[in-house]
């Protein structure tokens, strides 16, 4: 679980802003939330609503990004700069970005600290419990790194690994060190649909979710009574594989939608690309969903509802909130265009971007809006400009 997590100086985020999953006494004793190793609890739902550009994918940029850095920073090239976009309108100030991030692994609690800018990183530090595991910071008299890994349980020479623009995570884990594989898995199962360059396309990843669904018989049950529910009329999902050519081993695995249509039973296949969007992108989307709730990991997802109509997320939501669908406790992070939802959230799971006329994105949470009560109709209050987050359109 993801206990909060914050960023400065990053695309259209100038100032310190954090998003809090911790949530306090007055939460509803709710499944919607889980006790944490250090006895508060955390909202296993946090959902992101604002107007467009006011930085909802921005915001959700950081956790990708992060994971890519903690996981894969080893495989850059010494000369590559960092893959991320600091504060897109700061031409003059040449300020470092600065993330921080506190999730929870094996009943421990772990904080994440980096300092970087595209070139290098300036500095790099983990703490468990509170106590520090490792350090490093970029002394620029000495043009050099000062290293502390006394309480990471790793050898002096390891310093020789580490580069500019690789983290100490991503080289430990490569080096087999027991913690930073750890940790590395545990981002490594973070699953998204976001990349530096944007949303993943739910057309282009059919093919891969159709694999998916071959593969994993159980999978595509599931899925085919959660389509069957929003799909009037269909029934079934096929797969079939097939081969490029004799000589070729790779395959490829075309989904097919069967279809009821009249009293008699009649079916009919249908491939599936002619689905509607709304199903092509549950289709889709499901695999991840699954996946994540399998392993009890964090999902992260811009524009949730893309496509889906109203009453899909609402179900979508519960399969993380039941205990039964939920057991291990998965977490889903994600931003939408739909505020119906508004009235199926707590106000402690409920956040909203803004962008003020410095063109510079903050986050804040319903329940730190004064005198928002819990049983309030959140959607008829946001609509109507309560919370702010809403366009303000003059069409004079």
């Amino acid at each position: 679980m993801i206990h909060k997590f914050s960023v400065s100086n990053f695309y259209s985020f100038k100032d310190f802003c954090e998003m809090d999953f911790t949530v306090n006494e007055h939460a509803p004793k709710t499944n919607s939330y889980i006790e944490s190793a250090k006895n508060y609890r955390i909202t296993k739902v946090g959902a992101i609503f604002g107007h467009n550009a006011s930085g909802k994918t921005n915001l959700l940029r950081t956790l990708p990004f992060l994971k890519w850095f903690i996981t894969s920073s080893f495989n850059t090239k010494p000369e590559e700069e960092i893959p991320f976009k600091p504060f897109f309108f700061n031409k003059i100030e040449k300020k470092d970005t600065v993330f921080s991030v506190v999730f929870e692994l094996q009943k421990k609690i772990y904080k994440y600290d980096l300092v970087l800018n595209t070139k290098k990183i300036i500095s790099e530090n983990l703490e468990e419990n509170d106590k520090k595991l490792f350090s490093r910071k970029w002394d620029e008299t000495k043009s050099k790194y000062i290293y502390d890994f006394k309480k990471y349980g790793i050898s002096k020479e390891f310093e020789n690994l580490i580069r500019d623009n690789a983290s100490v995570i991503s080289v430990g884990a490569q080096a087999k060190h027991d913690l930073s594989i750890n940790i590395y898995k545990y981002w490594e199962n973070l699953s998204t649909n976001i990349i530096e360059s944007g949303k993943i396309s739910t057309d282009n990843n059919i093919l891969g979710a159709s694999e998916t669904y071959f593969k994993n018989p159980r999978l595509k049950e599931k899925a085919e009574k959660l389509l069957a529910q929003f799909d009037l009329g269909l029934s079934k999902i096929e797969i079939t594989e097939h081969k490029f050519d004799e000589g070729d081993n790779k395959k490829v695995y075309l989904p097919f939608a069967k279809h009821i249509y009249d009293d008699e039973n009649n079916s009919f296949q249908m491939p599936f690309v002619y689905e509607s969007h709304g199903t092509i992108n549950l289709f889709s989307l499901l695999p991840r969903i699954f996946d994540c709730l399998d392993k009890g990991s964090v999902i992260v997802l811009d524009e949730f509802d893309a496509d889906l109509h109203p009453q899909m997320l609402p179900v979508l939501i519960e399969l993380f909130t039941s205990k039964k669908h939920n057991p291990k406790n998965a977490q889903i992070i994600f931003n939408s265009h739909s505020p119906q939802i508004l009235n199926e959230l707590d106000k402690y799971q409920i956040y909203f971007t803004e962008k003020d006329k410095k063109c510079s994105s903050c986050v804040y949470r319903l329940s730190d809006i004064e005198g928002v009560r819990v049983d309030d109709n959140y959607y008829a209050k946001y609509i109507s400009g309560k919370y702010g987050a809403v366009p303000d359109i003059d069409l004079e």
